[in-house]
């Protein structure tokens, strides 16, 4: 793909400027049905973590471009790996709509919800996916300090 100064600046607006806790930048911008990152310039559509790729290698990837860490919003370079496309599997329930492992729609918001050890975490609602994200890892580590 082709690069242009535009879709640069693009792409840099919607990435969030600091990591989460396990140094994640997640995208902030649309995410498709499949909870992968969007990024729209003129009529043309681009995947977020193969803008993301090609940044940090310098060519685009020929395959599938795959987040190591697992997070579908994540365009951190470290996390990024050129591969082979996964094989079909029944999408998983706690991440169906956000893209998010244990993320959930709450009303205008989105709201953090796992169980760790027999401890239920709840984190309140928040406006945005990255914000439930970055307060679920907040909470989590704490737990998982206090373990």
């Amino acid at each position: 793909m082709n690069l242009t100064p535009e879709i640069i600046d693009r792409f840099h607006a919607k990435v969030a400027t600091t990591p989460t806790a396990s140094g994640c930048l997640l995208w902030l911008g649309y995410a498709g049905d499949n909870g992968r990152g969007l990024l729209f310039v003129g009529r043309r559509k681009f995947q977020a973590t193969r803008v993301a790729y090609e940044l940090a290698c310098g060519q685009p990837p020929r395959r599938i471009v795959n987040q190591v860490c697992g997070n579908a919003l994540c365009c951190a370079p470290a996390h990024l790996q050129a591969g082979a496309a996964a094989p079909r599997r029944r999408p998983n329930s706690n991440n169906r709509r956000s893209g998010v492992l244990h993320i959930h729609p709450a009303g205008n918001g989105w709201r953090g919800k796992q169980a760790i050890n027999g401890a239920r975490i709840d984190t309140r609602v928040f406006p945005t996916i990255a914000e439930a994200a970055e307060a679920l890892a907040t909470a989590r580590a704490a737990a998982l300090g206090a373990a």
